[in-house]
């Protein structure tokens, strides 16, 4: 085992003097944002040795990863490549290339890379190069910070795998310093595992927490920014176990670079924020919100197309902006208004912000905000009002929330906040499943709907309007708003309601078009040729029975596309071959105003598993993101008659009320994406 680092041997080696003093400030006094200017400098002196010129390359890569600037990350690491020699052994050169590898993987997993081989291989090239220079120091940083960037990838990692890596780790390091940058990480996951679980049975992390954010404080021998976080995070456990709290830090000078250095590390940025605001500043918490906000835009400009990184952007921040939202439910002292227009702005970068990622950069104001406000003003121009359902946060007293905003007027008596029970949403959501997903009997179906109208009654009460846009999230996307019954009656008899994926999707009512309608049908089944004769007699359809992937190219042929069809699995079933549904869907574009799917199950159960609803996998969605204005879908079974009889009503954006015969299940499902239609 070495006790020099790959740094000690790499700053050895180096000829230039000054190179040496610009890494060493970067490296060893921790002033990765300063000196710029220098190291583009001497990255590009072709003057300098081969072995400097490399150095200067790989700092100036990981000044633009730590200051954020991915797309000049991505560029220097295409230039240094080709320009490390695989075949060169010497011990300062392997140094070298380890710590190149090193910076290159972890910054490639910033970039939402960790699924792709570059990522892997650069991460196993340096392993084995530490391992075989003995470098246990640099291998134990390359797996800590291994270890930050594995918390975003939700998907793959669990936090409770993360915490036990993490304490292994911590067990095996031999250095002070190792030790202690893992009690600082011990102590984040262990209160981020606390506020992720039930708060009644995870008492032992917040404990662990405390102890591991005091160690820190304790054993760290100078009070820098790194200090202040532990602080924060301390205020923060004491406060969730009734404890006194010590906030006479916040009025003391804040030490250099805890603001600046946070800003791109999204659970210090929480711990932050949710420390100011448990001790009543909340001013200084609404200052940081609105950076993270900004911030969270320019990031994913950078590479608006590379949907891996939007992803990774988007879960890193995710927390931080679920605590903004938070913020501006409870901050009662700010106008209605304002706060609605702060929550939805926020939502939107979260609400299906992948699928529509052209139309939300147009929203987007000259000061990197959201444009709630005109996204809001565009719908009640139209004679709609809007319900706006939020995503599912976590509020400061650690309890699970959503909630629905609604939209009247712009009159502060005209808007509402409503609070929603989340526990009675999941006994709502396991309902579902045990009596629409069977064959339950209408009345059984009802009861679960009556109960649906028992949650939303706040929000009922509000609806003074008669027509509405709705922004819906979670269960609300597949059991819709308007099956909810009151009164006796479902909404759908009493309202109408049309779906939004996002603000950005709506647009103002075209004037009404001619329809040109083609009919895709199976053969199957008796009803759909019933229903496809009807279309032809009542628009002059043209009809394609049973057709294949070549037959469905001439959709584009069309302004209205109706497609009749079983859906399952992601294929739709017509009478001797199955069609890959994402292949069809690739095949639709903007010269098409209204597609309608009287099909089953185009809701996608996926879509109930990420934390943020970043981009949605069902049919609707999909086709959405292809250009199409209006889009008619059924989220689960589709009883044959239901399909039939409301087949009778195209192109109507409102549920028929002959539609109440049939069981819920039978035709519940639908739901008008969209608010445009075509023909008379």
């Amino acid at each position: 085992m070495s006790d020099r680092t790959a740094y000690d041997i790499i700053y050895e080696k180096i000829d230039n003097e000054n190179l040496k003093k610009v890494i060493h400030d970067h490296y060893t006094n921790d002033n990765w944002s300063e000196n710029q200017s220098s190291l583009t400098a001497l990255s590009n002196d072709q003057k300098l040795a081969h072995f400097d010129i490399l150095v200067a390359k790989i700092f100036q890569i990981r000044q633009s990863s730590l200051l954020y600037n991915y797309r000049e990350s991505l560029a220097f690491i295409d230039e240094i490549l080709p320009l490390v020699d695989e075949n060169n052994n010497e011990i300062s050169y392997r140094a070298l290339k380890g710590f190149i590898r090193h910076t290159i993987a972890i910054t490639l997993a910033y970039l939402g890379k960790m699924r792709v081989q570059r990522f892997n291989d650069n991460y196993n090239s340096a392993c084995i190069i530490y391992n075989e220079l003995g470098m246990v120091q640099d291998l134990n940083r390359l797996k800590t910070e291994y270890i930050d960037v594995k918390y975003y990838y939700t998907d793959i990692f669990l936090l409770e795998d993360l915490l036990k890596e993490t304490r292994d780790l911590h067990d095996s390091v031999q250095t002070p310093v190792e030790k202690l940058e893992l009690v600082f990480r011990l102590a984040a996951f262990n209160l981020l595992n606390f506020i992720n679980n039930n708060i009644n049975n995870n008492k032992k992390n917040i404990i662990y927490s405390e102890e591991y954010f005091l160690e820190y404080i304790e054993k760290n021998e100078s009070d820098n920014y790194k200090t202040y976080w532990a602080k924060c995070g301390l205020l923060i456990t004491k406060h969730y176990q009734n404890k006194p709290i010590d906030k006479s830090f916040f009025e003391e000078s804040i030490p250099s670079g805890s603001m600046s250095k946070a800003k791109g590390f999204p659970i210090i940025l929480f711990l932050i924020a949710r420390a100011h605001i448990i001790a009543g500043k909340e001013k200084k918490a609404k200052d940081l919100f609105f950076g993270v906000e900004r911030r969270v835009n320019e990031l994913l400009d950078q590479f608006p197309h590379d949907l891996d990184y939007q992803i990774i952007v988007l879960e890193r921040f995710g927390l931080v902006l679920e605590e903004w939202i938070n913020y501006n439910i409870k901050n009662t002292e700010e106008p209605v208004l304002d706060r609605i227009c702060h929550v939805i702005h926020v939502n939107e970068l979260l609400q299906n912000r992948l699928l529509l990622k052209d139309k939300f950069s147009l929203s987007i104001l000259d000061d990197g905000l959201f444009n709630a406000m005109g996204r809001i003003q565009k719908i009640l121009d139209s004679g709609k009002s809007l319900i706006y359902s939020t995503i599912k946060i976590k509020n400061d007293n650690n309890e699970q929330k959503q909630y629905v905003i609604v939209i009247n007027g712009l009159m502060e008596e005209d808007v509402e906040i409503v609070e929603l029970d989340y526990k009675y949403i999941n006994q709502i959501k396991l309902k579902f499943s045990t009596t629409f997903l069977t064959d339950s009997k209408k009345e059984e179906q009802d009861d679960i709907l009556n109960e649906y109208g028992n949650l939303l009654k706040p929000m009922i009460e509000k609806l003074n309007l008669n027509e509405y846009m709705v922004v819906p999230n979670e269960l609300f996307s597949l059991l819709p708003m308007h099956m909810a019954r009151e009164k006796g009656k479902y909404l759908y008899e009493t309202k109408q309601f049309n779906y939004l994926p996002n603000l950005t999707f709506f647009t103002k009512q075209k004037k009404d078009i001619n329809i040109n309608l083609g009919v895709y049908y199976s053969t199957e089944e008796e009803n759909s040729i019933d229903e496809a004769k009807a279309l032809e007699s009542k628009f002059s359809a043209k009809l394609y029975p049973d057709p294949n992937i070549e037959t469905f190219k001439t959709i584009n042929d069309h302004n209205a596309v109706h497609i009749v069809a079983h859906h399952h699995d992601g294929h739709l079933r017509f009478k001797d071959h199955t069609i890959n549904t994402d292949e069809l869907i690739n095949l639709f574009s903007g010269n098409i105003n209204f597609a309608s799917f009287n099909i089953c199950n185009s809701f996608n159960q996926e879509d109930m598993k990420p934390r943020h609803p970043l981009y949605s996998k069902s049919v609707a969605q999909q086709v959405i993101s292809r250009g199409i204005n209006t889009v008619l879908t059924h989220n689960w079974e589709l009883g044959q008659r239901a399909a039939l009889l409301f087949s009778k009503y195209y192109p109507s954006k409102t549920m028929p009320k002959e539609m109440n015969q049939f069981k819920p299940s039978e035709y519940g499902g639908y739901m008008f994406w969209g608010g445009h239609l075509i023909g008379k």
